[in-house]
C-alpha cells in the first residue's frame, strides 16, 4: 500500500471497507516547478496546462477495498469469488479492478475511482428525470449486467448503492461483486443476498433455488424507481 495514500472513507460493507486514495508519486519522477521557463506562455497555455494537472489529479484516484477477513496466504487472494470473477469481466459498465495487494496478511482490492453511486445521484434530484436520461441509465445497467451474465455470473445485488456513476448519469458501473456466483454452479444456494427492497420474490419466499433472475427482478425495481425517486417496494421485512 506504499503506492497509495488514504484519503478518506467512502463505504462500508458486509466483506469490506472502501476508501478514496490517492497513487503518490512514483520515486524519481521530475516534478514541475511553478517557475520553471516550461511553463512560460499564453495565457491560453497556462489554462490549458491547469486543466491538465487537475485531469491529472483525478486520474490519480482509486478506490481501494480492504477486506474485513484476514488473508495469510497469495493463493487464498486469487480463490475469493469476487476476485476471480472481476479477472475475468472487463466491459465499459462494470467497474474495473486496477490492481490486488496483500500486505500484512490484509487483502486490498484496487479499483478505478468514480464520483458518486445511484442512490446519491437519486438523493440530490430535485426533480424528475427525463425519460431520455432514465433510458440511458437502464440501458447501462442492463448493457453491463447482460454482459456479466454472459461471462457465465451472476450479481446477486444489484442495488442502487452497487451501480457507482461518473459525470452524473452519464456512465453507470456495476460494483460490488462479494456476492457474485457462477450460473452453472449448483444449488442451494443461501437465500440471504441482495437488499430487500430489491430482493425477488423467491428469495423472500426463502428459496434456495434461484438463477440470474433475480438480477432482472432488481433491474425492473431500480428502473422503477427512477421514475419516482423512491423504492418500488419499501417493506420493512419480507411479510411487508
Amino acid at each position: 500500500m506504499d503506492n497509495y495514500e488514504i484519503l478518506n472513507k467512502i463505504g462500508d460493507g458486509t466483506f469490506g471497507t472502501v476508501y478514496l486514495c490517492k497513487r503518490r508519486a512514483e520515486s524519481g519522477t521530475t516534478k514541475q516547478s511553478a517557475n520553471d521557463p516550461s511553463q512560460a506562455g499564453s495565457s491560453g497555455q497556462r489554462q490549458h496546462s491547469q486543466q491538465q494537472q487537475q485531469q491529472s489529479q483525478v486520474d490519480n484516484l482509486v478506490a481501494i477495498k480492504k477486506m474485513k477477513k484476514h488473508y495469510y496466504n497469495w493463493n487464498d487472494c486469487m480463490r475469493l469469488r469476487e476476485v476471480q470473477a472481476l479477472k475475468r469481466l472487463s466491459h465499459k459498465n462494470v467497474i474495473q479492478l486496477i490492481e490486488v495487494i496483500r500486505e500484512d496478511d490484509h487483502l486490498y482490492l484496487v479499483f478505478e475511482h468514480m464520483e458518486e453511486n445511484l442512490f446519491q445521484l437519486m438523493r440530490r434530484q430535485t426533480g424528475s428525470f427525463l425519460e431520455k436520461t432514465i433510458r440511458n441509465m437502464v440501458q447501462q445497467i442492463v448493457s453491463g449486467l447482460a454482459y456479466i451474465h454472459e461471462r457465465g455470473f451472476f450479481h446477486r445485488d444489484i442495488k442502487p448503492e452497487n451501480l457507482l456513476c461518473h459525470n452524473g448519469p452519464n456512465t453507470i458501473k456495476i460494483a460490488d461483486f462479494g456476492l457474485i456466483r457462477e450460473i452453472d454452479s449448483k444449488p442451494p444456494f443461501t437465500d440471504y443476498v441482495s437488499t430487500r427492497w430489491y430482493r425477488a420474490p423467491e428469495l423472500l419466499l426463502h428459496s434456495t433455488y434461484y438463477s440470474w433472475s433475480v438480477d432482472i427482478w432488481s433491474v425492473g425495481c431500480i428502473t422503477g424507481e427512477l421514475y419516482i425517486l423512491r423504492p418500488m417496494f419499501p417493506g420493512r421485512s419480507e411479510i411487508d
